[in-house]
């Protein structure tokens, strides 16, 4: 019979071996998961480091993915302190002959880049068939930023004479353009110019914010408050700007399909704006559109838009600058084709000058119309060589971007575009890329997919573009 001394000890020894029971078989799992851990890193390593290096990956579970058929699955990056640097998402898509495309794609956590795209060679029906069409594919969008549009069906070359803007014929004077949307920080970048016999002699590049507690970004970068890769934005700027000088033309700063350039050294920002509101600005130097008759004809837009005067809207900042973003009225500043079918598609965006003269071109039909004639020479018109420079870069315009996007139209409004790629609005895409000769659909389809990424993330991360 055991006594009460023995019935503790029992009990003692009873519970000290099921606690070391438990440590081990704990110890056992968590050395087996830990394991486990190991082979699985090892092999998302395998898979994914051709598109997007780093230290470790974990699948991404969310709710999102079931509005995503097309994306298979998504994986969250992690550099060696555990920060987040991007992501690796495996989507096949199909196009509208049922073929399909496989992909991996790797995108930058703090810019939205694509840092790589692999081709996964199983689906039943490929649209890629093989590694030569996909090399320039790969080409073609590693490096873009996301969204991504095609600007035409062919390359030019960039040492090709015929796309150097030159800046000939300048009038002196000081010129000026403005973004007509704002980025995803609320930021509005413009540029402003002076001509001096016939040389652009100051290039000023910055944006101001439509939040008017945000101060200027130059001054944003300075303090901190906006930060990029490499030297603060406000010194990359200036150097941009100081390029410009050298070379008075935008597109001589050899812009890549991303929007960087490595002909200014130690630039890592995006100069896509600046190359098109530079680009813009020349334009208004060629056409006598100075900075004060700018500002009017966007003041009339406004008007035109809101019903109100930018002063009377209260969006006139302390600088003088008229802070408005034109997002959700991009039939605007939006050019539009109608296809065979009589769908309204976007095909390029023009500047205040031309949307200016627009408003005067029908103004002017309008009066003709009721006077029976052609109207009267009072109408606050351009001067022929002005208007003939404004139909020039319509043209040209119209060469750049390929029309043969999605395109919407809604008979509710009377708007005369709603316009997409993809179903997101040409004022949103940050990249335009040619597609190789030969190689349309399948960078047409890849495009689809990052596309498709993109309004994924902008989903899940809640972006405000």
């Amino acid at each position: 019979m055991m006594t009460r001394n023995g019935i503790r000890r029992f009990v003692f020894e009873t519970a000290v071996i099921m606690i070391i029971a438990a440590i081990v078989i704990i110890g056992g799992y968590m050395i087996s998961r830990n394991e486990e851990n190991k082979r699985n890193q090892a092999q998302y390593i395998r898979d994914f480091e051709t598109v997007l290096k780093a230290e470790s990956y974990e699948p991404l579970n969310t709710a999102i993915l079931k509005d995503y058929p097309d994306i298979k699955a998504c994986y969250l990056a992690y550099d060696s302190s555990h920060n987040r640097s991007g992501y690796v998402i495996d989507i096949e898509s199909k196009t509208d002959d049922l073929r399909s495309v496989h992909l991996l794609v790797g995108i930058d956590y703090e810019t939205s880049e694509v840092t790589g795209i692999e081709h996964v060679y199983d689906e039943t029906n490929p649209l890629i068939t093989d590694e030569t069409a996909f090399e320039n594919v790969r080409d073609c969008l590693v490096g873009s930023i996301i969204p991504v549009a095609i600007t035409d069906q062919g390359t030019v070359p960039d040492e090709d004479p015929e796309k150097i803007i030159m800046t000939g014929d300048l009038r002196d004077g000081t010129y000026y353009a403005q973004s007509m949307t704002a980025d995803k920080d609320g930021y509005i970048d413009f540029v402003e110019i002076e001509v001096a016999k016939g040389e652009i002699t100051r290039i000023q590049w910055d944006a101001f914010n439509i939040d008017p507690t945000t101060k200027r970004r130059s001054i944003s970068s300075l303090s901190g408050a906006y930060t990029i890769s490499g030297d603060n934005w406000a010194t990359q700027s200036y150097k941009v700007c100081h390029k410009m000088l050298e070379l008075q033309s935008p597109d001589k700063l050899a812009m890549k399909s991303d929007g960087t350039t490595q002909l200014v050294e130690g630039v890592t920002c995006n100069i896509r704006k600046f190359v098109e509101l530079a680009d813009e600005c020349i334009g208004n130097s060629k056409a006598g559109f100075d900075k004060n008759r700018y500002f009017s004809a966007l003041g009339n837009i406004v008007t035109r838009v809101t019903g109100k005067s930018p002063e009377d809207s209260g969006i006139v900042n302390e600088e003088g600058y008229i802070v408005i973003s034109f997002k959700d009225n991009p039939e605007v500043f939006t050019l539009s084709k109608t296809d065979s079918e009589g769908n309204k598609k976007a095909y390029a965006t023009i500047g205040v000058r031309l949307i200016e003269s627009g408003y005067q071109d029908r103004a002017q039909d309008d009066k003709g119309s009721d006077n029976g004639n052609e109207g009267s020479n009072d109408d606050p018109k351009e001067p022929d060589d002005n208007r003939e420079q404004n139909e020039q870069q319509n043209q040209d315009m119209q060469s750049k971007i390929d029309p043969g996007e999605d395109g919407k139209s809604d008979d509710k409004i009377d708007k005369d575009l709603v316009g997409s790629v993809d179903e997101l609005p040409l004022a949103e895409i940050s990249t335009f890329v040619d597609a190789p000769a030969g190689y349309y659909k399948e960078v047409r389809s890849t495009i689809s997919s990052l596309n498709t990424c993109y309004k994924f993330l902008k989903d899940y991360l809640n972006w405000l573009v």
